[in-house]
Order: structure tokens, then sequence, then C-alpha cells
């Protein structure tokens, strides 16, 4: 499943696609059992710029958001590795909720200090030390698509 999601954003990103809003409900299993992305309502080229300003008002998932989004509304594509993770986080928690100890507004200011999903004691060190990578504070720190 991660290797096909990780495919998806690549070849996202190889567009300058940002999709914006990466969780397993996006995540839809093909006939073939390849994972294909889906629900492209947050997602934006990035012709002439690395980034894009959220504009939306209503429910976000801020679950699923990366720190730079929740505290200045703007979308990089680096946003989406952040996502990756937390979708890695479900999948390896059977389809846990993320911070599902916190209210929203609790998880947002979780989030912007540094926090991120609490992982099960059984993770292996590889995949650990990968997902510490993909949670970094500073997006330029993460890997990019094209090397998950």
């Amino acid at each position: 499943m991660a290797v096909d999601i990780s495919r998806g954003l690549s070849y996202l990103a190889s567009l300058n696609y940002v999709h914006g809003d990466l969780a397993c409900r996006n995540c839809l299993v093909h006939e073939t059992l390849t994972i294909k992305l889906a629900d492209f309502g947050f997602c934006k080229n990035l012709v002439d710029q690395d980034y894009y300003r959220m504009v939306r008002s209503g429910p976000m998932p801020v679950r699923w958001m990366s720190p730079e989004l929740l505290s200045t509304g703007i979308y990089h594509i680096q946003s989406d590795i952040w996502g990756f993770g937390v979708v890695l986080y479900e999948i390896i928690t059977f389809g846990a909720y993320p911070y599902s100890d916190l209210d929203d507004h609790k998880v947002q200011d979780y989030i912007r200090s540094g926090g991120f999903p609490t992982l099960p004691q059984k993770v292996s060190s590889k995949l650990e030390a990968l997902l510490l990578r993909i949670w970094t504070l500073n997006k330029d720190d993460r890997p990019t698509a094209f090397d998950l």
C-alpha cells in the first residue's frame, strides 16, 4: 500500500501538483490491488510557484495537515509528505484515528509545536526513522516524494 501511495505522490510531484488531502480515506483499492489516490478537491498545480495558500473555510482535515499548513495556510509539495506519514500511521495501526485523545483545536496546537502521532511500540527502527524524518517541523528537511 505505502509503495503505491508514494508512487502516486511522486507522480503528482513530477507534475508539480500538491494533493492537499492525503489520508487513507482518499486511497482507493483497484481491482488489481493497486492503491490509487483519489479526492482531488484540494489538489493544486504549483506551476509558477512552489506553494499555494489555503482559502477554504469550513471543516479541515487537521489531523493530516502539516505544521506549516496549520501555521500559515500555505500548502507545499512537502506538506503532502507529512500527510503521507499520517497515512503510514493509519496503515500500521490498522486505521487508528490520529491523535484520538485530542480535539481538533488541541491537535492543531500539538502539531504546530512539533508533535506527531504516537507510534505503536513494535514499529521497526527503520520505519520509525523514516517517520521521524517525515514528521520534522522544517518542511525542507523532509524526504521528497521521490526519496520515499
